[in-house]
């Protein structure tokens, strides 16, 4: 009996920990790009 609630509670913290790690890693921002664009692309006189 002990030797299953040992199991049994290593399991959940096993879980949770796969959880709360998975969690970690989706929550961090994704990269940057950065675009340099011109006065006249963003005023739209740019002939291309």
């Amino acid at each position: 009996m002990k030797g299953k609630m040992a199991l049994a509670v290593v399991g959940v913290t096993v879980i949770l920990a796969a959880v709360v790690g998975g969690a970690r890693e989706s929550s961090s921002p994704g990269k940057w790009e950065y675009q340099i664009v011109s006065f006249a692309e963003l005023s739209g006189t740019k002939v291309s």
